[in-house]
């Protein structure tokens, strides 16, 4: 995916977008741990404090579910693609939303955060 490089600023007007207007995303977060995380929601911020913080719905609601993916301080790299061009770990997901797919790739610890969406 290296030829989908994007830079961070470029990551962060995607990001605006998908809060603005309340864009639907498949979000899949796995670690070399093994922990491994699919949810749909929303992108609800980023923020250096708080990361990538993505909601089960929009408005938040009290009960909602959140998952919130830390950034600040990490290095990472930001891909753009078509989801037909993501990485084979993401396979099958995409199918359920979503025709793009940013993806965030953390380098220590080594982490992968995917979220596909219609564009």
């Amino acid at each position: 995916m290296n030829k989908n490089t994007i830079a961070a600023e470029d990551a962060r007007l995607l990001f605006d977008k998908l809060i603005s207007e309340n864009v639907p995303v498949i979000a899949f977060f796995r670690s070399t741990t093994g922990m491994k995380v699919l949810m749909s929601g929303f992108v609800d911020s980023v923020t250096d404090k708080n990361g990538v913080v993505l909601t089960a719905s929009k408005p938040v609601l009290k009960a909602s579910g959140f998952m919130s993916v830390p950034t600040f301080g990490r290095d990472v790299e930001f891909s753009y693609c078509d989801a037909r061009e993501m990485p084979v770990a993401m396979a099958g997901v995409s199918t359920k939303i979503g025709n793009t797919v940013l993806l965030l790739n953390f380098v220590e610890p080594l982490e992968s955060l995917f979220l596909t969406f219609d564009s």
